[in-house]
């Protein structure tokens, strides 16, 4: 339907990052319009829009093996409709927002996949590639994919062991582009290991003898890495090689998280490491450590108080 993606696509490119504008793009391009193009906007009804939710998870069921990327994608669908239909309704065009009368749909609870500390040793261990700094800055920061991928050797001080955060690489229509970090809490300085610092004086040396380039990690020619590139040629078989499980890369994200707050860190030095809002945001998608962390509390303070007794 002609109307729908007037209506919709120009919310798919306002004020949003390119990363999120291709999401709804694709969203509209491969579901919405698919399922409602027919429909007038003026006669979309609410069960119109749980037929398209309910058409989309039958479809990634039988794709995906219900791995929960169905609800998920129907989840992003309801809350791209519930805006577009908002701002049609504030403009006129239609009478009621009628996404607010249907139910998002449920997204199970997916748990957080990340190693144990053998495992991210393992990883280490097995990587002997031109990234293998990278692979042991992402554990050691929990910095995002793309922060790790945009940072300069300007935002690197080895002397003070100290990485800046102050820009990332993203994925655009047109290739690959730099961009401000997701948030403001985003930009950050890390202070990291005399092991990190060693790690990246030998990768720079590396660096200087194939050629000179302002970016910390490059590609063979000296460019940006490409992410999906870089997944497909060097960290899955990374994971082969150490016998470890297939994960993403933003997964050692939740690798450093799990092992620093398992370790007993802060959860606001946690937060700020990982550029989070707030400590309650940490605690949250790491929940599953917060057993781990409780136990250690009863037993730091049963020390305490049999000291005193």
């Amino acid at each position: 339907m002609v109307e729908l993606r007037v209506r919709i696509a120009p919310l798919a490119r306002a004020s949003v990052r390119p990363t999120t504008a291709l999401r709804y793009e694709g969203l509209i391009r491969k579901h919405l319009i698919p399922r409602l193009g027919r429909i007038p906007l003026t006669r979309l009804a609410p069960q119109d829009l749980t037929a398209c939710y309910a058409a989309m998870m039958s479809e990634s069921r039988s794709k995906h093996d219900a791995r929960g990327l169905a609800p998920r994608t129907a989840g992003h669908a309801h809350r791209l409709l519930g805006r577009a239909l908002r701002d049609a309704e504030l403009a006129g065009y239609v009478g009621r927002n009628v996404a607010r009368l249907v139910k998002a749909p449920r997204v199970p609870h997916q748990e957080i996949k990340a190693f144990d500390a053998d495992q991210a040793h393992r990883l280490l261990a097995a990587a002997g590639d031109r990234l293998q700094a990278l692979y042991l800055l992402a554990l050691s920061t929990g910095a995002r994919e793309g922060e790790l991928l945009a940072l300069r050797w300007s935002d690197v001080d080895l002397d003070a062991g100290v990485v800046r955060i102050r820009r990332t690489l993203l994925r655009t229509p047109t290739g690959l582009a730099f961009a401000e970090p997701k948030t403001a809490t985003s930009r950050r300085s890390l202070p990291i290991g005399r092991a990190t610092v060693v790690a990246l004086r030998a990768h720079r040396q590396r660096q200087a003898e194939e050629r000179l380039s302002e970016l910390v990690f490059t590609n063979t020619l000296g460019g940006p890495v490409n992410a999906g590139e870089m997944l497909r040629a060097r960290f899955y078989p990374l994971l082969r090689r150490a016998g470890l499980p297939r994960i993403r890369f933003h997964d050692l994200r939740h690798t450093a998280a799990t092992l620093m707050l398992s370790a007993g860190v802060h959860p606001k030095i946690v937060a700020e490491r990982l550029g989070h809002s707030t400590p309650m945001l940490t605690l949250t998608v790491y929940s599953h450590v917060t057993p781990t962390m409780q136990r250690a509390a009863a037993d730091g303070l049963d020390a305490v108080l049999a000291g005193n007794a």
